[in-house]
């Protein structure tokens, strides 16, 4: 098993993030439903501008760039969706929202600078964070909404009437991995979460960054005529698809979440990854000191089964 080299242990942040805008609206899965157009319920799709119901890692790698923008629209072609946030019309039909709406996506050493070092994600893996059958609150330390700042619940509500409070989503993912399946039969089982000190469990010994989304809808200040495709105001859950370019995902892990270091807002220009001067700590990475290829190489990651009983049990369990 690979081993992280380099770590630094210190009492500081590390992160990076990517600010993807919305790209396009569909009701496809490819994680849940894969091959299905049109079997799930509505979903807003991030990052990769082809994801569709059809989507493989290859089909990922072949739509460049992504939406995602600082010049990271070829280094990261993941893909990112979430339910559709919904609108009750006073005619009684529905639409979903298409107003601006944008996810920074941040990548994280879970437990900090403090926590465990950091492997960068294989190619290919797939994961799901909430529950989209949720009919009441979820762990607050997985979904958060507020409004810009402000209160934080684990479902939706509405603003203050200050137009400058709009509604707000973060979706926490599991960063332990059990280091074989790039997926399993139900989306979460080959995944884990990390102890608050960032230490992963026996079972899924591998810590790789931890994903979360921050949603930002823009105008958008939430109230009784707004919920998600996924029904009702309490099941926000995410899907993840991994698809980084080795030698800019390498940089990144080595550089900011392995040397604890804040690399938020991080641009890209040819071979050069940098925080602004502006930013309170600068940082440039010269991307050509790290490797091209991904320590996974040559690995016999796994992909699941699929089965009658496990997609029912999805269908079921997930709700997607």
């Amino acid at each position: 098993m690979p081993t992280p080299s380099g770590v630094v242990y210190a009492d500081h942040v590390a992160q990076w993030n990517v600010l993807c805008t919305s790209d396009h609206f569909l009701r496809d899965d490819p994680i849940v439903f894969p091959g299905a157009p049109g079997a799930s319920h509505q979903h807003t799709f991030y990052g990769n501008r082809s994801t569709n119901a059809a989507t493989t890692l290859a089909s990922l790698s072949a739509s460049s760039p992504s939406s995602c923008g600082r010049g990271m629209g070829t280094s990261d072609l993941s893909a990112y969706w979430v339910p559709s946030l919904m609108k009750k019309n006073s005619d009684g039909t529905t639409t979903w929202v298409q107003s601006d709406q944008t996810d920074v996506v941040y990548y994280r050493r879970a437990g900090g600078g403090r926590g465990p070092g950091v492997l960068p994600f294989p190619k290919g893996l797939r994961m799901i964070a909430g529950n989209a059958k949720a009919t009441s609150d979820q762990s607050i330390s997985i979904v958060q909404w507020d409004c810009t700042g402000g209160q934080e619940l684990p479902h939706m509500y509405q603003c203050p009437s200050d137009p400058s409070r709009e509604i707000h989503a973060s979706l926490v993912f599991p960063s332990c991995w059990d280091g074989v399946h790039l997926d399993s039969a139900d989306h979460k089982s080959h995944m884990a979460y990390a102890a608050a000190d960032g230490t992963c469990p026996s079972d899924h010994p591998v810590s790789l960054p931890q994903v979360t989304f921050e949603l930002e809808y823009s105008g958008i200040h939430g109230g009784p005529d707004y919920f998600l495709a996924s029904g009702g105001i309490y099941s926000m859950h995410g899907d993840f698809f991994a698809d980084w370019d080795n030698q800019v995902q390498n940089a990144l892990v080595a550089a900011c979440l392995n040397k604890a270091r804040e690399c938020g807002d991080m641009n890209r220009d040819g071979t050069t990854l940098f925080r602004p001067d502006y930013d309170p700590e600068p940082i440039t990475i010269d991307m050509t000191k790290y490797p091209t290829t991904s320590p996974w190489d040559g690995r016999n990651l796994q992909e699941p089964t699929p089965t009658a009983s496990s997609t029912t049990m999805t269908m079921a369990g997930m709700g997607h």
